[in-house]
């Protein structure tokens, strides 16, 4: 490692995210998301373990939160706040099973795990059974006054039912349908929450931003959500003695009910780490937290025993005795290493981003679209910059934005071509889309082959079969595929006896098709599933009923331009 270019990096980092986290705890702004928050914080981590010479108490990786902005009243904490460290992979859970056993001597723990409600963290304080301060997290040392408008939420008690001093934390959020409904009102140009005129970022940006207005009016016209999750003199530590034993999180909940404090009835008991890991992998693809109506980012995994958190204890900044599961990031950010383009069946040219590789969601991505030329000068994308991609579902990952703070000089512009990369005919640029004019280009007629294979979803006629075809000479339409025999099939690389038989009975399957989807394989321009079953239609009424032997007579201009 190169310690002053790492020394130089770390300096970059903190930059980087504490005016990430100024604009996402402080402004109720995301600037850049979360995921890449967090992987920018796992990066200077790891710099900084490289490296503890060069932590600073100031650096991100030591504080809580951000400096207060001095917009609303300043509070001191009856009680310090802590942040909860992160766990990205299974790796990361058992690693901290581990800690956790080891320091307690223990070769059991029981955990508790809790949907992490992406929202506001508020703790309040009840004096002799009356609401009488609301503070958000802050620096962990202060917190703003918020209670103006804490006041507001319909399912917190205003008065318990007995008059305690009590001290309580937990999260404010909107609901799904609520934040659905409040981005489709004009925009309030007066509220920090707002990403853009129109329209709200996300739920926690919009629940921040409304618990931090001035006019209390406007956080209750936003119908606040909250959940409680933590005491900070639980009763059993107060009325036994200190110790507490069997005081847990499940009996937590069942004290709040008692006093009608809300908070998540979602709770889930583990005996082991690896029930723990199960239970958190189930959430990862995304469905499973549709059922939601408030939106969660994770899973948050306690020491189920507050005797045991208590021995456990904190950090300077985390608390040991928990963590929080993130789910599967859907963007990160990378170094973009060259652009090669790509020439579509149309002759679109589709600029594509090769990046240094990343894992995003499970999946390896290697390279990212930038869809087209107007969209990469838009984006102002330079060879050597770091990029945000997103990868969600199956869709392609693409190139989000630069960032741009990230460079360093280094960066090289990129031209984009004037001729087809492919047969080099000079590109058309008249339109949106740059395209090679030429019906004729490799490129082009290897796209409507790959296009027609995977439309009619031939199994066992992917690219790669397709291209070692094409180098064989084996084909040139898509009549040809019907012309295989198991001869030329086992010329192929990889293709043994199965194989063969497989692909060829695929292909005679295929040969019962509709009209509708035969024209739809054929990649005509503006020609789509609808307007296929129009045509088809159209054709049925003048020619009657045509087969597909007939129709794979047709020439192969006919069915390749």
């Amino acid at each position: 490692m190169d310690k002053a270019q790492d020394a130089k990096r770390i300096i970059q980092l903190r930059e980087e995210i504490l005016k990430a986290n100024q604009a996402y705890f402080d402004e109720n702004r995301e600037i850049v998301p979360e995921s890449v928050r967090d992987q920018l914080k796992r990066e200077l981590i790891s710099l900084e373990t490289a490296y503890p010479e060069l932590i600073t108490p100031d650096s991100p990786t030591q504080r809580v939160g951000v400096p207060l902005s001095g917009k609303l009243p300043k509070v001191a904490h009856h009680h310090r706040k802590y942040s909860l460290g992160d766990a990205f992979s299974r790796e990361d859970l058992i690693e901290f099973d581990e800690r956790v056993k080891r320091f307690l001597q223990l070769d059991q723990i029981e955990y508790s795990c809790e949907y992490k409600i992406d929202g506001l963290n508020i703790t309040l304080w009840y004096e002799k059974g009356v609401l009488v301060k609301a503070l958000t997290r802050g620096d962990g040392a202060y917190g703003e006054d918020v209670t103006h408008t804490i006041r507001t939420i319909q399912n917190l008690p205003l008065r318990l039912k007995e008059p305690l001093d009590l001290e309580v934390s937990g999260e404010v959020f909107i609901n799904k349908a609520d934040f659905k409904s409040i981005n489709t009102l004009p925009p309030d140009k007066g509220d920090g929450s707002q990403s853009e005129p129109g329209g709200f970022k996300n739920p926690r940006n919009l629940a921040a931003g409304s618990v931090r207005q001035l006019d209390p009016q406007i956080a209750a016209d936003r119908n606040l959500q909250l959940f409680l999750y933590e005491c900070s003199t639980p009763p059993s530590l107060t009325r036994e003695g200190g110790r507490g034993d069997g005081f847990n999180q499940t009996k937590l909940f069942q004290y709040f009910d008692q006093l009608d404090l809300p908070h998540n009835s979602e709770l889930k008991i583990c005996s082991t780490m690896e029930s723990v890991i199960d239970f958190c992998e189930s959430f990862n693809d995304g469905s499973a937290r549709e059922k939601f109506d408030y939106e969660i980012d994770g899973i948050v995994i306690k020491v189920h025993n507050f005797a045991l958190r208590k021995r456990l204890g904190y950090t300077a900044k985390t608390a040991r005795y928990a963590i929080a599961w993130k789910f599967p990031a859907t963007e990160k950010y990378t170094k973009l290493l060259s652009i090669t383009y790509q020439v579509g069946r149309t002759g679109a040219i589709t600029p594509v981003a090769e990046l240094e590789p990343i894992d995003i969601d499970g999946s390896t991505v290697s390279r990212a679209t930038l869809h087209n030329r107007d969209e990469m000068e838009r984006k102002g994308v330079r060879i050597g910059d770091s990029v945000i991609i997103r990868k969600a579902g199956d869709i392609i990952p693409e190139v989000v934005e630069v960032l741009e703070d990230f460079r360093d000089g280094t960066q090289v512009d990129i031209v984009f071509p004037t001729s087809c990369p492919e047969c080099k005919t000079s590109l058309n640029t008249e339109e949106i889309i740059t395209r090679c004019p030429n019906p004729d280009c490799p490129a082009r007629h290897r796209e409507r082959l790959y296009y027609f294979a995977n439309t009619l979803k031939i199994d066992g006629l992917g690219p790669s079969t397709i291209d070692s075809l094409l180098e064989l000479a084996l084909i040139k339409t898509p009549a040809d595929f019907w012309r295989l025999t198991m001869q030329d099939l086992a010329m192929l690389p990889m293709f043994k006896e199965k194989k063969i038989v497989n692909l060829l009975a695929s292909l005679q399957a295929r040969k019962h098709l509709t009209l509708e989807s035969f024209i739809a394989s054929l990649g005509i321009p503006l020609i789509g599933k609808e307007n296929a079953k129009m045509f088809a239609e159209y054709v049925r009424s003048h020619f009657g009923e045509i087969s597909l032997e007939k129709l794979l007579s047709v020439s192969s201009s006919s069915l390749t331009r």
